[in-house]
């Protein structure tokens, strides 16, 4: 029995220390504010809890198209005998050396038109962006896109310009966007994209594209993110399925738009791809992608198609289950998504309306230990510590989360 209880604990200790976690060179202030808990529990007395979990949710809002997005960050350990969350409007992850901020930036305005005929008659812009930070500077794009928008407003009836997160690892962010102009005629530009890029390379630039030179005055900035190539992170295997997309005929139900002598232009590429959140693991995406024009209108459309590939798990961090995705449903036939801890001490499942939280779950999963409300919300981010970890970022996080 004894040799029994040293081989588990060494056990334990080893996948501690291989468990993902934050650079050791993240330095915190020691008169940092303590975490703020917006709700605690006692830890199972049964067994000790010895992971952190850092979860980004992102909610759709009151869009036709689910294209705005609002975002808040969990974080979830242990700490002083019971477990602590704190929680932001904001998706706060580890990147590189240091801890970084991904926030959604918005913008809207409205003008009369010089020559309107009607005097209630309002051309009209919305942005929603998101930018990126490091969480011991200030950012801000406001003014940017304040002049970017002036210049626009006398010019287009109406634009929106859209881009919201479905994945963030500790290095890449996978971001869908959606672009609409309406020039007041029939001209009415559409272009929707799915790209991945670094955390620190989120932000446009917003600059400066005369309307009159272009069909879509976005399209100069959002072309020069530094987009990552499939195969630079799924590996080659991914070649054959974007050559594959690249030669397939693009169909009417896809083109969506309609009208007298179109013109349908193939665009797929290795660019065009997504990490997503699915059969609760994080699974690849490419994009089948063209161009469709007509006399009236132009358009950049995309379908998106599951890939039989794996992430690395050097993107996703942990991708695995304990206890199996069929065991938790069979508990919570209601739940829709889970992640659990490399340790397998840990465990969140998420419902339309909750997020409930077991702690030792192989051992049992009959009450949460802790459950929170949530409000239609998906999981776009899970980031794990373990082990001395857990609260090396309770101090860290406590001057961040508040």
């Amino acid at each position: 029995m004894k040799i029994k209880r040293i081989s588990v604990f060494i056990f334990i200790i080893v996948l501690s220390l291989t468990s993902y976690s934050c650079a050791k060179k993240n330095s915190s202030d020691p008169a940092a504010p303590q975490n703020p808990a917006a709700s605690q529990t006692d830890i199972n007395k049964e067994g000790k809890i010895d992971s952190g979990l850092l979860l980004g949710l992102s909610a759709a809002e009151k869009d036709s198209n689910n294209r705005v997005s609002s975002y808040r960050t969990l974080w979830i350990a242990p700490q002083d005998g019971s477990i602590k969350v704190a929680e932001t409007p904001k998706i706060i992850v580890p990147y590189g050396q240091d801890w970084w901020i991904i926030e959604r930036t918005q913008y809207s305005d409205e003008k009369q038109p010089e020559y309107a005929s009607n005097s209630s008659a309002k051309n009209t812009i919305v942005i929603n962006d998101l930018i990126s930070y490091p969480a011991n500077k200030s950012y801000s794009n406001s003014e940017s896109i304040r002049k970017y928008a002036q210049v626009l407003l006398p010019d287009y009836q109406a634009v929106e310009e859209d881009r919201k997160i479905v994945f963030v690892g500790n290095k890449y962010v996978s971001i869908l966007s959606d672009f609409y102009y309406n020039t007041g005629g029939t001209l009415k530009p559409y272009f929707r994209d799915a790209y991945v890029v670094e955390i620190n390379t989120i932000n446009r630039n917003f600059a400066y594209v005369d309307p009159e030179a272009s069909l879509c005055p976005g399209s100069s900035d959002i072309k020069e993110l530094k987009k990552i190539a499939a195969p630079n992170i799924i590996g080659n295997e991914v070649s054959s399925y974007i050559e594959k997309y690249k030669n397939t005929n693009i169909d009417e139900n896809e083109q969506g738009l309609y009208g007298s002598s179109p013109e349908i232009k193939n665009t797929s590429d290795e660019y065009g791809w997504s990490i997503v959140r699915k059969d609760s693991r994080w699974v690849p995406q490419i994009a089948k992608k063209w161009s469709f024009s007509n006399a009236s209108t132009y358009s950049e459309g995309l379908t998106l198609y599951d890939l039989p590939l794996s992430i690395p798990k050097s993107i996703t961090s942990f991708n695995d289950l304990y206890p199996d995705w069929n065991s938790i449903k069979k508990s919570i036939p209601e739940a829709f998504d889970a992640v659990s801890s490399p340790t397998k001490d840990m465990l969140a499942v998420l419902t339309s309306d909750k997020l409930l939280i077991y702690a030792n779950p192989l051992e049992d999963m009959s009450e949460p230990e802790l459950s929170l409300k949530l409000n239609n919300e998906s999981l776009i981010m899970a980031q794990w510590a373990t082990g001395e970890y857990v609260q090396k970022w309770n101090a860290e996080l406590s001057g961040i989360l508040k």
